[in-house]
């Protein structure tokens, strides 16, 4: 697959059509993404704000949660094994690094790590 090109403006280091996951609940339901990680190996999640359940879980493009939430761009240099959450979908991201705990103050319902 060829390489992006300078001017374009891609904002992650992965290929448009890298397979992310995801749950049923943000892309049938319209919940919004509150939570991303991007795990040591290099795979991606974008997660709802209700604790996941197996049987929801969706592979997509990269592309696909980018043209769903232009805002995830902004963690396209996400470090691998960092995490990123917001309380709303208005609301700015926050990064850390996966082993660290959550600001309790946050709200954030996902568990990092």
């Amino acid at each position: 697959m060829p390489e992006p090109q300078a001017n374009d403006d891609w904002p992650f280091p992965d290929t448009r059509s890298f397979a992310v996951v995801t749950v049923r609940q943000v892309i049938r339901e319209g919940a919004p993404i509150v939570y991303i990680s991007h795990d040591e190996e290099g795979d991606w999640q974008f997660l709802g704000p209700d604790p996941p359940d197996t049987a929801d879980i969706m592979l997509v493009e990269l592309a696909y949660m980018l043209k769903l939430d232009p805002s995830v761009g902004e963690l396209g240099d996400l470090p691998r094994g960092w995490c990123a959450y917001r309380k709303g979908p208005n609301e700015p991201w926050k990064a850390v690094p996966q082993e660290a705990p959550i600001d309790e103050n946050d709200e954030c319902l996902m568990t990092n790590g």
